[in-house]
């Protein structure tokens, strides 16, 4: 009478008269039937339910086919998608790991350039090493090149202030024995003007010329010996010893004979503590800053040097107080420099040798100072021991 699908019936595929064993089944007032039939050789069951109207009068019979292998076609789609997602996930993960190393491939030289542009500095700096002809081999090509060029510029940036610093040595060096030649050589003029006008005042004048000239040869000679160590420190000679012994030997050194115009104090711990050193040089530097310290006050001036030694955390600490005229602002970084000096004598070489020998024992040297007031110069040492011990 009707259908859903006609092209079952038109085709042969199912019989356009039902199931007589549905028909028996319902007409002895079964609810429903369910018969196996055949459809293209696929397996499947029909429902026959009865069609009632008014009266509870059957006037057909509703018949709907259900393929029994459906439920394992669907199983097959939802495998074939699963597969399929799989493959796809699988090709996704293929891909991005083939993005990932074509993007290492050309990040890795630029990041490299990266840390080495990060660590340059003027000296010796190492190329990178890039065979392929590409952008990225131009990039490593241009930073090579960039960096001979820096090379070239700092030898020569290195020779012009090795240059600048012995042309500015000279000088200072030249200025300094041209101070002590001029007395020399006007004593000797007017010990020889004296000798040609009248020979018996020679021997009066000479006892003075002769002072003013040794006094003037050991100024010659002490800035000779001043430039000779700057240029060429001897090699330390590190060995243990208490600081405490060193320090209080320059106190006495410089207290030995009384001075109503100078006052020098030493506060040191009791405790004795050994450091690893050059004995010889430490008691320079030391001598070197009392010196100092006694030369920055003025003449009018009193002066009171206060030397304190004392434990601090892993170091031993050497102040040097002076209540002297203190350095300027613009003089404070030029005090470690060689040829620095606010004396009227000298070549200013004192500090710039401290430095280094401090340096050499792995110390520190540096200063506090306030102008009108003084200054106050500080050396650490790293702390060996706290007490003595034989080596």
């Amino acid at each position: 009478m009707a259908t859903s699908a006609d092209y079952i019936f038109d085709l042969g595929y199912l019989q356009k008269r039902m199931s007589p064993h549905a028909l028996d089944e319902l007409q002895k007032g079964a609810l429903l039937s369910v018969q196996e039939e055949l459809i293209l050789d696929q397996s499947l069951k029909s429902t026959y339910v009865p069609f009632q109207l008014k009266d509870q009068i059957v006037e057909a019979y509703i018949s709907l086919p259900y393929l029994v292998q459906a439920k394992g076609m669907s199983k097959e789609v939802a495998s074939f998608l699963s597969a399929l997602l799989n493959v796809y996930v699988f090709l996704l993960l293929v891909a991005a790991a083939i993005a990932i190393g074509v993007a290492n491939s050309i990040t890795q030289p630029i990041t490299a350039i990266g840390n080495k542009i990060k660590a340059l500095k003027l000296g010796r700096n190492e190329a990178i090493e890039w065979h392929s002809n590409d952008e990225i081999g131009e990039l490593v090509k241009s930073y090579n090149e960039s960096i001979k060029k820096l090379e070239e510029s700092t030898e020569r940036l290195k020779k012009s202030e090795r240059e600048g610093a012995w042309r500015e040595m000279a000088k200072q060096v030249a200025h300094e024995i041209k101070n002590p030649l001029t007395p020399m050589k006007l004593s000797i003029q007017h010990l020889m003007r004296v000798a040609k006008a009248a020979p018996e005042r020679v021997e009066e004048m000479l006892p003075r010329v002769s002072k003013t000239l040794v006094e003037q040869i050991e100024g010659l000679a002490r800035i000779a010996t001043e430039f000779s160590n700057f240029a060429k420190m001897p090699q330390a000679k590190n060995s243990h010893f208490v600081m405490n012994e060193v320090v209080q030997s320059v106190y006495h050194l410089f207290t030995e004979v009384p001075d109503e115009k100078q006052q020098i104090d030493l506060e040191m711990v009791d405790t004795p503590y050994l450091v690893f050193a050059d004995r010889e040089n430490l008691m320079r530097v030391i001598n070197n800053l009392v010196k100092n310290a006694l030369q920055s006050i003025p003449n009018d001036q009193n002066a009171h040097i206060q030397m304190r030694l004392y434990p601090r955390s892993e170091v031993m600490v050497l102040e040097v107080e002076d209540n002297g005229t203190g350095i300027s602002d613009e003089l404070k970084e030029k005090v470690f420099y060689p040829n620095f000096t606010t004396k009227n004598s000298g070549m200013g070489l004192g500090l710039a040798i401290s430095k280094d020998i401090i340096d050499m024992a792995g110390g520190r040297i540096y200063f506090e100072t306030a102008v009108g007031k003084g200054t106050t110069f500080f050396i650490e040492l790293p702390i060996i021991s706290s007490s003595p011990a034989e080596e």
